[in-house]
C-alpha cells in the first residue's frame, strides 16, 4: 500500500533494527517530535494495553531536537518484537500554512503498518484505559461494515486539571451511526482515540489530507464516508490542551486552511455533506474577526464585506438584517479599536 505520493518523499526514511514478530492484528502508530517530557507516558500507556491479540508499536520520530529520538531507541531496544521505530528526517516534514507538521510522519506510519486495523496516538497524548484496544475491535467484530470506532477522552489543561470531553447522553455507544449523525451532533473524533480499517483507506491519499491543518476532521472523510462508525463512551484517553503546534499557531491561518480543506473534502465526497461542510459562512465571519483582531483591516474589511455578500446571497431581505445585527456590530468594534465586551 502507497499512501505518500512520491513527491513528498525528498529523503529515504531509515527503520531502526527490530525483530520480526508474528503478524499483528492492529497496529498502534505514534508520531512524536520534540516530546522528550511527554514520550515515556504515550508509549508505556499502549505497551500497558490487555488484549487477546497481537498489535503492534509503528514510532515515527521526526528528528527532534531534544532527547524524543534517544528515548524511541531506548524503547525500541527493550521490545524489538512489539516496537517498530521510524527514523525521519527534516527534509520529509510537509508545512503547512508555514508550519511544520507531522503529516508526513503520521501517514508513513500508516503505510509501514502491518495489522488489519490502525490505532492513533500523538506522542504528546496518552491512554488510561488499559482496554482500549481491546474494546474497539470487539465493535469491529460486531459488524464486518464498521470502518471506524473512536472514544470519550480527558482534556488535560495546563494547570494540571482534566474535563471529559463528552458528557452521558451527547452521544451513546448503542449502536452504530454515520458522519451525519456525528455532523448532527457537533462530535468530532479526537486522534488519540481513533481506530480504523486499513482496507478502507485509499491509496494514496487524496491531495487535500497534505494540506489540511486539522487532520482529524479529514481523516474522518476518508476513513469513514458512507461507513458505519462505532464509539466507546468511557474516556479512553488524555488530550494535552496546548501543547501542540496547531493549538499555538494563527488563528486566520487555521481558518483559512479549514476553509479550503471543507471545500476540497465536498468536493472528494462528491457533496454528501454540503448541507453542513458547504456552509461557509460561520468561517467566513471568523475569518474576518481575526484580520480585524490583527489590524490588517483592509483585508479584514472585504472580508467583512464578503461575509455580507454570502449572507445575503443565502437568506431572505428580512432575515439578513437580523442574523447580520451582532456580526457587523462586532465587526465595526474590532475595527475602530473598541472595547469588544
Amino acid at each position: 500500500m502507497k499512501l505518500i505520493p512520491d513527491q513528498y518523499i525528498k529523503e529515504k526514511v531509515e527503520i531502526y533494527p527490530h525483530k520480526e514478530a508474528s503478524k499483528p492484528l492492529v497496529s498502534v502508530c505514534i508520531q512524536t517530535y520534540n516530546q522528550e517530557e511527554y514520550i515515556r507516558n504515550c508509549i508505556e500507556s499502549i505497551l500497558n494495553q490487555v488484549t487477546d491479540f497481537e498489535f503492534e508499536i509503528v514510532i515515527g520520530e521526526d528528528a527532534s531536537s531534544d532527547k524524543t529520538r534517544d528515548i524511541c531507541i531506548e524503547y525500541a531496544k527493550k521490545y524489538p518484537e512489539k516496537i517498530r521505530l521510524v527514523l525521519h528526517k527534516r527534509e520529509n516534514v510537509i508545512y503547512i500554512e508555514n508550519q511544520p507538521l507531522g503529516t508526513f510522519n503520521g501517514i508513513y506510519n500508516m503505510q509501514v503498518s502491518k495489522g488489519d486495523f490502525i490505532a492513533t496516538c500523538d506522542g504528546d497524548d496518552y491512554w488510561i484505559s488499559p482496554n482500549k484496544l481491546q474494546k474497539q475491535i470487539d465493535v469491529f467484530r460486531k459488524d464486518k461494515e464498521c470502518a471506524l470506532v473512536f472514544g470519550n477522552y480527558n482534556i488535560l489543561k495546563s494547570d494540571g486539571t482534566q474535563s471529559q470531553k463528552y458528557e452521558l447522553g451527547e452521544i451513546s455507544s448503542d449502536k452504530l451511526f454515520d458522519i451525519h449523525y456525528l455532523l448532527s451532533i457537533n462530535v468530532m473524533p479526537a486522534y488519540c482515540t481513533l481506530m480504523f480499517r486499513k482496507e478502507f483507506i485509499p491509496s494514496p491519499f487524496p491531495n487535500f489530507i497534505f494540506d489540511s491543518f486539522n487532520g482529524d476532521w479529514a481523516y474522518l472523510f476518508v476513513f469513514a464516508n458512507k461507513r458505519k462508525i462505532g464509539y466507546i463512551e468511557e474516556p479512553v484517553s488524555v488530550y494535552r490542551l496546548g501543547v501542540g503546534i496547531v493549538s499555538k499557531t494563527n488563528n486566520y491561518a487555521k481558518l483559512q486552511n479549514g476553509l479550503r480543506a471543507n471545500r476540497a473534502i465536498n468536493a472528494y465526497t462528491n457533496f454528501e455533506y454540503d448541507y453542513h461542510i458547504g456552509n461557509e459562512e460561520w468561517l467566513i465571519k471568523n475569518i474576518a474577526f481575526s484580520l480585524l483582531e490583527n489590524k490588517q483591516r483592509t483585508k479584514g474589511v472585504l472580508k467583512v464585506f464578503y461575509k455580507l455578500f454570502y449572507s445575503f446571497s443565502k437568506r431572505k431581505l428580512k432575515y439578513f438584517f437580523k442574523e447580520n445585527k451582532q456580526f457587523l456590530k462586532h465587526a465595526t468594534k474590532l475595527l475602530f479599536g473598541l472595547n469588544t465586551k
